[in-house]
Order: structure tokens, then sequence, then C-alpha cells
């Protein structure tokens, strides 16, 4: 598997735990659906952000590996929420189901794409991102070790 793949299924699992956990502990429904964005997010990100940081950065690798995982780590809430919100706006629009605790419509694709990154920096700043960029780093440095072994 190269590298980026590498990078790409190691940060979906970490994404999955620390979504997983956030889910758990959240107060009120429907954080469950982070669980299937969060790690196509990860993925996505991951892989992208790993192909044109190790092509186009002039730095030597441990710094390539920091400011990549510091980028993806800062991009996976917001990405995840657009995900989330375009499955949400698919059920809504096919079943009326997928409703805010309080029976209104998910927002609209360009209104999450707009201010989503508002709700995503809450999200990186109050809640979980300390671990979520740390864990890209680290998942960065895992990768090159892992590929390193074989």
């Amino acid at each position: 598997m190269t590298q980026d793949y590498t990078y790409g299924l190691l940060s979906a699992i970490n994404a999955i735990i620390i979504f997983a956990f956030f889910s758990l502990n959240a107060i009120g429904d429907g954080y469950w659906v982070l669980l299937i964005g969060a790690p196509i997010a990860s993925f996505f990100c991951s892989v992208l952000l790993w192909n044109i940081g190790m092509k186009k950065l002039k730095l030597n690798t441990t710094s390539k590996i920091a400011i990549i995982g510091t980028i993806t780590g800062l991009l996976i809430p917001y990405v995840t929420l657009i995900i989330t919100n375009i499955g949400m706006n698919i059920c809504y629009l096919t079943t009326e189901n997928c409703t805010g605790s309080l029976n209104q419509p998910p927002a609209s694709i360009f209104e999450t794409i707009l201010f989503g990154y508002g709700y995503a920096g809450w999200f990186l700043i109050l809640y979980y991102g300390w671990v979520l960029i740390p864990a890209s780093v680290g998942v960065g440095f895992l990768t090159t070790y892992i590929n390193k072994k074989s």
C-alpha cells in the first residue's frame, strides 16, 4: 500500500475513534451521522493533502508531515460537516426525516459551505480539535514508520 493510502486509512480510523467518543458524549440525538461522514472526509482529505504536500513542499520530511497533519486536522471537521449535510439533505428530500432537534430541515448545501467553518471552528476550539490536530500529525509519523518497516 502506498504512503498516501496508508495515511488516509490510518486517518480514517483516527477520525472514527475521535468522532465516536464525541458522538457518544454529546448531548442530544443525531451525532451518530458524524461516524459516517468523518472517516470519508478524513480519508479523502488525508490522501489529497499527502499527495500535494509530499510533492510540492520543499522541506524535510518531518516538516512536511507536521504541516500536512495540521492542515488535515483543520480540514476534517469542515469536510465532515459538508458530507453529513449532503446526506442529511438527501434524507430530508426523500423521506422528510433527518430534521434538526427542533424539527427544522437541515441547512442547505450553500449555507453549510458558506458558514460551515464557523461551526467547525467551534468544534476545533471547544471540543476535540486539540486532539484531532496532534493525532493527525501523529498518524503522519506512524505512516512513515510503517512504510520504512515494509
